[in-house]
């Protein structure tokens, strides 16, 4: 899990490491794996960020969710970004 900061707006993103067999797997194939737990998951982890934080809540929080998948053969990494997989 890494959090981040999109101006006001506090992101939690869950990143995904993908084997190198799945190094042709699209973004489409990424959002195939999100499913009602992952976002449970997800946005339980924002409000929980949210409550530790100092100040106020905020209005809006986001989760989203990144793949990493590294192909040593050719020397690339292939990061795939679902924004937005659960909004407050």
């Amino acid at each position: 899990m890494l959090a981040c900061r999109e101006g006001d707006l506090p992101v939690t993103v869950a990143v995904l490491p993908v084997p190198a067999e799945g190094f042709e797997m699209t973004l489409a194939d990424l959002e195939s794996l999100i499913d009602e737990d992952v976002v449970a998951h997800g946005a339980a982890l924002c409000v929980g960020r949210a409550l530790a934080s100092e100040g106020p809540l905020p209005e809006r929080l986001r989760f989203d969710v990144v793949s990493v998948c590294v192909n040593l053969d050719a020397g690339r990494v292939r990061v795939h970004h679902v924004r937005g997989a659960w909004q407050s």
